[in-house]
């Protein structure tokens, strides 16, 4: 399944190279955490640790199909969309680690009951 992210705001329009890599991160980033996106829309804040008033805003709503509407809303755009990548990254790696940990404690009861039998 092929995940479409429409980015819009004040970054949708730049073409450097940099604003490229970002968004090209952004999009890979946004399309493993799709699938954790259901019907709600999904809030990321980001802010720089090196300089406070570089902040990002984003919110990931799911439109049709498997298509994202991005939203970004940031005072110095292409820094900050790279925060709020890594801050994603972050929350989708912090979502893996909690499910992972619940899976094995299912296996773990599932055994010890098995056991008892």
């Amino acid at each position: 399944m092929k995940t479409e992210v429409i980015l819009r705001g004040p970054f949708a329009h730049r073409r450097s190279r940099l604003a490229r890599a970002c968004e090209a991160r952004l999009r890979q980033t946004l399309a493993r955490l799709a699938t954790r996106v259901s019907r709600a829309e999904l809030r990321l804040e980001s802010r720089s640790a090196h300089d406070p008033s570089c902040r990002a805003t984003l919110a990931v709503r799911p439109l049709h199909g498997s298509a994202f509407l991005v939203t970004a809303d940031a005072a110095r755009p292409w820094q900050a969309v790279s925060q709020v990548a890594l801050a994603a990254r972050r929350q989708l790696s912090e979502l893996r680690r909690r499910n992972r940990s619940r899976t094995r404690r299912a296996q773990r009861h599932w055994s010890e009951q098995r056991w008892a039998a």
